[in-house]
C-alpha cells in the first residue's frame, strides 16, 4: 500500500500543545472522512540517534493511491485542512513509497 510522509517543523512561535490539539480536534477527523486515506498518524519527533533533531513531527498517511490522494486535498475539505495545517507548520518534506 502506498504511504506518504511528511516530516514538518513547526512555524517559529507556534505552541506545540496548540498543533497537537489541533491535530486530534480537526486533523485526524477531517483525515478520516478523506476516502483515500486508510489511516493517518502525526508522531512527535524526540530526538535523533544521530546528530541534531531536524523535525518536530513525522505525519504517516497510508493511502490507495497518490492520484486518489491529491484530488482529496485538491478537495475543499482538504484545501480547508491543508490552509489551516500551513497556520502551524512551517517547513516540510513530503515523500512517499510502498513497503516491500
Amino acid at each position: 500500500m502506498p504511504t506518504a510522509f511528511f516530516l514538518t517543523k513547526l512555524k517559529m512561535g507556534v505552541n506545540a500543545k496548540d498543533y497537537e490539539r489541533w491535530v486530534h480536534e480537526t486533523d485526524y477527523p477531517t483525515t478520516k472522512k478523506m476516502k483515500s486515506i486508510k489511516s493517518y498518524k502525526v508522531h512527535r519527533i524526540n530526538g535523533a540517534l544521530q546528530g541534531d533533531k531536524v523535525y518536530d513531527y513525522i505525519e504517516v498517511a497510508e493511502i490507495s493511491g497518490v492520484e486518489d490522494f491529491g484530488k482529496d486535498l485538491n478537495s475543499e475539505a482538504g484545501k480547508k485542512l491543508l490552509a489551516e495545517w500551513s497556520n502551524y507548520i512551517g517547513e516540510s518534506v513530503a515523500v512517499h513509497g510502498e513497503f516491500f
